[in-house]
């Protein structure tokens, strides 16, 4: 059985490049350490004597470093290429989680947080350098197939970092996330630049800025992940609080969702985009409904595997903009569209501590309300492929 299932993964991924296996490699070793600790970071904000609302804001701020950052780095990765991004971005993620593992106060924990969010600025020069080196994949595919490395990765680690946490204290989830971050970086050093033709950063390039069709689609893409994650940023504390579900239960809750990332994406990664977007809102509202009226850990299992839409909602969303985007304004598009997830991102979880100061079911029963609305909006407005530009042709396979 194990010979199978490492034959079929060899398989799937046999049909990157080496600098594509290499990625998905680093976002492994990256998604294993992140998953160690991430689903428990409102519990530790916790017990660092941070109230609900104080939790918010602090994991808004993560989004925040990387909403200011998203259209620089997609700009620079038109520019000059996104390769350099890429090894700006994981050292960066290795101080920044130095001062999360060792920090013993909240103001400094707080800034690595900020720090660690803001390392995240290579979502759009990593985007566009999958974008580049996909040879004949889809862009949909090969962006879900590099990135299902990084849920693969955070698939196991939650439950590990759950039994960490109950058994040596939280702080230990975070000192081995720290030693994965560091072997994830080891591993991207190795990748090459790949082929690039500079784009002129002009007034034809900034025309971005005036497609209808792209900017619209942006204003849905923003109440659809702002009403995503609504429910999400206080899960954990809310399960403590509410169900008392222990921490390891949560682990392997968030493994769960990891696995639900992989094998979502995994399974959608082929169909129409548009389509994908709205059935993943639609899937929030079950998420919701379930944590509010139980804390069956069956059911909650299924309930974080439909929260995966969360994770892999941004891969679609890219592949329905390069529908109405030219390809020598694909890392401005992928940084506008990174910009407007992550100011859904960073709004979200301060409105999630808010609302859960007054009551905490509250966020989930706004995301209830908001959801349906957002899905049929993006089911009926978003771009399809009549809208603009045909689909764009596949790459030459690229060696390295």
């Amino acid at each position: 059985m194990m010979r199978t299932v490492t034959g079929w993964v060899t398989g799937v991924f046999a049909g990157l490049s080496r600098n594509l296996q290499l990625v998905s490699l680093s976002l492994f070793f990256w998604g294993f350490g992140e998953g160690l600790f991430y689903d428990f970071v409102p519990l530790h904000l916790r017990d660092m004597g941070a109230d609900a609302v104080q939790t918010g804001y602090v994991i808004a701020l993560s989004s925040f470093g990387l909403a200011i950052t998203m259209l620089p780095a997609g700009i620079t990765a038109d520019r000059y290429g996104p390769h350099i991004s890429l090894l700006i971005s994981w050292p960066l993620g290795i101080f920044a989680m130095a001062i999360i593992a060792f920090t013993n106060t909240l103001a400094w924990f707080t800034l690595g947080w900020f720090l660690f969010g803001c390392s995240g600025f290579v979502i759009p020069p990593l985007t566009r350098y999958i974008m580049d080196g996909r040879g004949e994949l889809t862009p949909q595919r090969a962006l879900t197939l590099v990135f299902s490395a990084f849920s693969a990765g955070f698939m196991i680690s939650p439950t590990i970092g759950g039994w960490m946490a109950q058994t040596f204290g939280l702080r230990s989830a975070f000192y081995l996330g720290l030693v994965l971050v560091v072997a994830s970086t080891v591993v991207i050093v190795f990748t090459r630049p790949l082929p690039h033709t500079p784009t002129e950063i002009n007034r034809g390039y900034l025309s971005l800025m005036h497609n209808r069709r792209f900017m619209g689609f942006m204003l849905l893409v923003f109440f659809g992940m702002f009403s995503l994650q609504l429910g999400v940023p206080l899960a954990s504390r809310y399960l403590q609080e509410t169900w008392q579900v222990s921490l390891a239960h949560i682990g392997i809750l968030g493994s769960v969702l990891a696995f639900g990332e992989f094998a979502l994406g995994f399974a959608l990664g082929g169909l129409p985009p548009r389509r994908v977007f709205a059935v993943l809102q639609a899937a929030g509202i079950v998420y919701a409904l379930v944590l509010l009226n139980t804390g069956s850990l069956p059911l909650l299992a299924i309930a974080f595997f439909l929260r995966a839409g969360v994770g892999i909602s941004r891969r679609f969303v890219d592949a329905i903009s390069m529908r109405v985007v030219a390809v020598q304004q694909h890392g401005l598009a992928f940084g506008l569209s990174a910009t407007v997830t992550f100011a859904a991102g960073m709004l979200a979880p301060a409105a999630a501590g808010w609302l859960y100061a007054i009551n905490p079911g509250w966020p989930l029963r706004a995301s209830i309300l908001l959801l349906p609305v957002a899905a049929v909006l993006t089911y009926l407005l978003a771009p399809r492929p009549v809208d603009g530009l045909p689909a764009p042709a596949p790459h030459p396979r690229l060696i390295g």
